[in-house]
């Protein structure tokens, strides 16, 4: 805010950074035709997994309950994608090429 003065005073806060576990995956094959499996430990509850090309635009998004190997199988045009596998608060993202 200004003080009337020629000096300006700032009101400064701290930020805290929240750090997320990781998920530990295995993403195969890749590149991939399209079909491909993700191998997880073993998971109590829910698992999202989300598909999302290089512009940011999900692509696919799907949700499994107690699963830890799940075949996923995507119809995409060649190119780069991410996969982001979710576990309650944990998140993991592989690289996924599809040819």
């Amino acid at each position: 805010f200004y003080d009337g003065q020629n000096t300006a005073c700032f009101n400064a806060e701290t930020a805290s950074i929240i750090e997320q576990e990781e998920v530990e995956f295995n993403l195969y094959p890749n590149p991939s035709n399209g079909s491909f499996t993700i191998d997880l430990p073993q998971v109590e509850g829910e698992v999202e997994i989300e598909i999302v090309d290089l512009a940011g635009r999900i692509v696919s998004i799907e949700e499994f309950v107690n699963s830890s190997s799940i075949n996923m199988e995507v119809d995409v045009n060649t190119g780069i994608y991410l996969v982001n596998v979710k576990i309650g608060n944990q998140i993991s993202t592989k690289r996924l090429i599809i040819d």
